[in-house]
C-alpha cells in the first residue's frame, strides 16, 4: 500500500521507508454518537 503524506505535515521528517503504522479512520457523520471502547 502506498500512503501519500502532505509535504506540510509537521512530523513528516520522522517518517522512514519501511516503518510500520497504525491507522484509524473516523467514519462517523457529524451528529453521530461515538461508539466502541475509544468513546469511553
Amino acid at each position: 500500500m502506498r500512503i501519500v503524506v502532505d509535504a506540510d505535515q509537521p512530523m513528516l521528517e520522522h517518517l522512514r521507508p519501511g516503518m510500520s503504522v497504525v491507522v484509524s479512520i473516523d467514519t462517523s457523520v457529524e451528529g453521530d454518537e461515538p461508539s466502541g471502547p475509544e468513546a469511553r
